[in-house]
């Protein structure tokens, strides 16, 4: 099934479709707080953009499988089950390092372990990673599709 017809047959596709870009935004917008306001400029704030991005950036993994999921694999090609398998596997290590990261957190702040903080931010960059590398197959699911800008120059008249 094609994603036109899936789009417009399906009143849950349509509410996922449109949940998982409010979640992207809201996963691209904290990511870039987080880049830009370090934790010892403002570490309130940094803290706050960071958990925002966490929740926001696993919400929109899960959504966007389950929307995979309702378009069906098995019916899909080969391609979009790589995509899938992929999309898969960086949701499945983006779930354990966020767990580390919280582990860590707790005995860096509250046991004060050892190397706690470097652990910590190990699995910072990690989650980092695997989040771009959720992103990053979307170039399976686009491949086939160009993108075409298309620039005017102002009449000289």
């Amino acid at each position: 099934m094609s994603y036109h017809k899936m789009f417009n047959q399906s009143l849950i596709y349509k509410i996922l479709t449109v949940v998982a870009f409010c979640l992207n935004l809201l996963d691209v917008v904290s990511f870039v707080g987080v880049a830009f306001i370090s934790n010892q400029e403002n570490y309130p704030l940094h803290e706050h953009l960071f958990i925002v991005f966490l929740i926001a950036s696993t919400a929109y993994m899960i959504v966007t499988l389950v929307v995979h999921w309702i378009i069906g694999i098995t019916s899909c090609t080969p391609r979009f089950k790589y995509s899938f398998n992929l999309k898969s596997l960086f949701f499945g290590l983006d779930v354990c390092l966020i767990l580390l990261l919280v582990h860590q957190f707790y005995n860096h702040r509250f046991t004060c372990k050892a190397n706690a903080f470097s652990w910590f931010s190990a699995s910072e960059y990690g989650i980092a990673i695997a989040n771009m590398g959720f992103h990053l197959t979307a170039a399976y699911d686009f491949q086939d599709v160009a993108l075409t800008t298309i620039t005017f120059k102002p009449s000289t008249e």
